[in-house]
Order: structure tokens, then sequence, then C-alpha cells
């Protein structure tokens, strides 16, 4: 393995007793409980080594080590880091005071060869039967949700599908990963180099990241998208800043710069352009107009504070990280260059975006509800089959899921496929606050496949999903109830479930 400006053996041997687990292919989890409590997990089983620290500082430093060289920080006063090794692995770390027993780690790791069937057959990740079922849920292009715990092979499971789709329909591949796991952009980008296709990028964190312009169409189609990713938070300013953007839009469009990219808009929407926009519609009546209708407006309290309010929360959207990636890349001649998604559709290319979601919640989901929306209206118009994968969508649900659930919609309305992956089956309901939620899936031809689910709470709600009504509502039925018996269910046989791969019994 090869890393750009790291010295791999001495980054392994800086790591002690975890350097002989970390570079033994067959381990995918590294699970340290203090200074002489180290396990792995090999093809799904746990065992304890024989291995230790000599003391507890020296597992601190080896913690603080793998911190500090993806420039993170972590001791007493933030003792929790979750973070990668440099080959991509996820590291997730606890200190003392918050680890009362002592430091704790652990590391998972990702296989360099992608898993094949057999190999998820062979791991108890599915049965043969569940990946039937989800063979059948491609060629109907059914919405899939994909539900279970760390390591339970969620994200391996949900890639499987979208290669068949992208290699068997040649369905253009849109993903969003809330991590920015290494191990799923390697097969995305082997997804696309065996069909034949391109590979887009969208990271904030990449060099070579291509350009994303998510703004397009009429001023009003324009205005509307730019506010979305506020709007399920911020209502009040959202539709406040709407009014404001539509007469900055316009005066844009009337002067040539037309679409713009979303930094140049809401720049351009910032109080302090308002003499320049105004000089933009000199020969406009009806533009001229507005604007001094819009110049009264914010003269008031109230106006002012709405708008820049309103900018304010569009720019935390961008952040310095998003900014290069919403602007077009400029070429030697001059020409302004990003990807326009419904291109891409076109072409059936594989798009990825990376969020972080970890280190930049707040722009995490709003980047996601402004994929979303960009995807939403491209579909609209590419006349091609696509795939659009959510990885680890819990992380951003609470603000995403409208917009998510009306992806749901146009899939099955323009020959597209959903699949989202998260960590519990009632994860969509409970993070979205949406009780219709359940119909509303089901109406939408959703099929599941669950990992591991052990709440009581999430097999109540497995039991529902299912449809049969019978197992739902006659759990009290048994030998000690006879004739009295109400069949409304109770929590205390719901803990009794059972849920494998592909049966609920």
């Amino acid at each position: 393995m090869v890393i750009p400006g790291v010295d791999i053996a001495d980054y392994y041997d800086r790591l002690g007793p975890l350097k002989e687990p970390l570079l033994d292919d067959r381990v995918s989890e590294v699970m340290v409980n203090g200074k002489d409590q180290i396990f792995v997990e090999i093809e799904g089983r746990i065992a304890k080594t024989g291995l230790g620290f000599p003391d507890e500082e020296s597992l601190v430093n080896a913690i603080q080590f793998i911190a500090g060289t993806v420039g993170r920080h972590v001791d007493e006063r933030t003792p929790l880091v979750d973070c990668r090794l440099v080959d991509g692995s996820r590291v997730n770390a606890v200190l003392r005071p918050v680890a009362i027993d002592g430091p704790s780690l652990t590391i998972r790791k990702f296989a360099t060869d992608p898993y094949q069937v057999e190999d998820l057959i062979r791991f108890g990740t599915c049965t043969e039967s569940g990946f039937g079922f989800l063979k059948a849920c491609v060629h109907a292009r059914a919405n899939i949700i994909v539900s279970g715990g760390t390591g339970t092979g969620k994200t391996t499971t949900a890639l499987r599908v979208v290669a068949a789709r992208a290699l068997a329909d040649r369905s253009a591949v849109l993903a969003i990963d809330q991590k920015g796991d290494e191990p799923a952009e390697r097969a995305l980008r082997y997804i696309a180099a065996a069909a034949g296709v391109p590979f887009i990028l969208i990271d904030p964190r990449a060099r070579d990241t291509d350009r994303w312009q998510p703004i397009s169409g009429t001023v009003g189609e324009v205005v509307a998208r730019a506010v979305e990713p506020i709007k399920a938070s911020e209502e009040y300013y959202s539709d406040m800043l709407r009014l404001y953007l539509a007469v900055v839009a316009g005066a844009l469009e009337h002067a040539g710069y037309w679409p713009p990219s979303l930094p140049f808009l809401i720049d351009s929407c910032q109080l302090t352009r308002l003499p320049r926009v105004r000089e933009l519609c000199t020969f406009d009546d009806d533009l001229s107009a507005r604007i001094t209708d819009a110049e009264a407006w914010i003269s008031t309290p109230d106006g002012r504070r709405a708008v820049a309010g309103g900018v304010v929360r569009l720019q935390i959207v961008m952040g310095e990280a998003w900014r290069p990636v919403l602007a077009p890349r400029v070429t030697p001649t001059g020409e302004h260059v990003a990807v326009s998604l419904a291109r891409a559709i076109e072409q059936r290319a594989v798009v990825l975006w990376r969020t972080y979601v970890d280190d930049m919640p707040k722009e995490a989901a709003m980047i996601t509800v402004l994929a979303l929306a960009d995807m939403y209206a491209a579909a609209q118009v590419a006349d091609a089959p696509w795939t659009l994968l959510l990885d680890e969508f819990g992380g951003v649900m609470h603000i995403a899921a409208e917009r998510a659930l009306a992806m749901l919609q146009r899939g099955r309305s323009h020959n597209g496929q959903v699949i989202v992956v998260t960590q519990s089956a009632a994860d969509p309901e409970a993070l979205t606050g949406q009780t219709g939620l359940l119909a509303s899936l089901t109406d939408n031809f959703t099929g599941f496949a669950i990992h591991r689910q052990n709440a009581p709470e999430t097999r109540d709600w497995l039991a529902k999903l299912m449809g049969t009504r019978a197992l739902w509502q006659h759990t009290d039925q048994t030998t000690g109830h006879g004739f009295s018996a109400t069949g409304t269910g109770s929590r205390r046989r719901v803990r009794e479930f059972r849920v494998g791969s592909d049966e609920f019994a």
C-alpha cells in the first residue's frame, strides 16, 4: 500500500500492538477496551488476542497519533473523536473521563477486494433467497430500505444492488455518502469502469473534485432550488429570502449572468450589492419597479433582518468547504464548466457526493437537501433510468426526509429506484416525525433488507410493516389467555420475535 506523503512502515510502528491486526487482511474490526484488552473480528467472529499496550499512556498516545495525522485532536477536554486511519479505516475513540474504565478504541477496516454474492452468503450477511428477493426488487425497480447496525453489511448489500441495476439496465447511479468511506468510492469507481461510463466525484475535501451546478432553469426554478436547503428548518427566512432572491435573479438573467452559480447568486443577494443590482435593471421598467419595492422593504428593520438572516443561512449551507465545489471551473479559454445532473443521468454516469456528516453535520444535511432537489428536477428532464443510493441517511434524515420521500415517489414515475441505508428500520418514521410514512413507503413499493434489529420498538414497527395483520394483532393470543385474548399485541411478545435476513417470524 502506498499513500502519498506518509511513511507507512513508521505509521504502523507507532501504533504498537495494533500493527499486527491492522495489517492482517483477515481482520475486519479491531476493538480495544483498555490497555490489555484487544479483540479482533475475523469473518464475523470476535476473539480476544494476547496483545496489549504496556500502560494506559501508550494507548492514549496511539489514539492521539491516529487523530493527529488526519488533523483531529483528542484529550481529556475533548475525549471523543471519530476519524480515519490513513488507509480509510473508520476510527472511534473515547478517553477518560467519559471512558470510566480506561480508553477505548474501535477501528473498522474495509476489505481490499469487493465482496461477491457468494462471500456475503457465506458470511451470513444475507441468504440465497434474500438475494433472490433483492434481485426481484432490481427488476421491478422497487425502492429498497436497507437497515442494520455497524458492520452488519448493509452498505455492501446496497452496493451489490446498485451494481446489478447499473450493469443490467445501464442505469445512472447517484450516491450520497454521508461518512465519506473510501471503500464505497472504490466500489462506485469499479461500477463506472465496468459499465464504461463517466465517474463524477463531488467532494469538498478532494483536490480533483468535479464542480457542480445545482441550480438551473427559469428564474422561478432557480430561486425555489436555492432556498430549498433552509426551507425545512428555517421556513420564515426561506420565504422572506425567496421574495428578494426573485428580484436579484431576475436582474442577473436580464444582464446575461445566467444561470448563476450558487455562490455568485448568494453573493449578489448581499445588501451591499443592491446598488449594483439596480444598475443591471436600468433598461427594464418592470425590474426597476420591483427593485424599488425591495429597497423600501429592506429599509425597514424587519425586512433588513429577514434578508440578511436568510443570506447568512445560505452561506452556512456552503461553508468554506463547499464553496469551491459549487463554483464552476474556469478553463484556459474562459469557459465556465460544472456538472449538470440532468446531463450526467443521460450519460448514465456514476455520481458520488461525499458530505462528511461527522465533521460538518449542518452542511451535510443542507447539501443533501440541495442534491435531492437537483435530482428531483433532473429526473423529470432526463430520459434515462437512474438509481439513487442514500448511504447512512439517518444522520441527515431529520432535515432531508421530505425531499427523500419525494424522490421515492419520483422514482416510481420517472424510471428510477431509490435505496436508503440507515441503522434502524424504524428510523424513517422516528427521525422524520411523519407517522404516515409507513403507508407511504408501502404505497411506493418499497422492499426492506433488514440486518440485526434487536430493539423491541423496531421489531414492533417491523411487525406492522410486514402487512401480516394476523402476526401483529394476534401476538397476545397465547395458550394462557384462552378466549379472553384481545389480539392487540404486546411489547413482551415483540421481544420474542426473531428477524432473519429474509424472514420475520
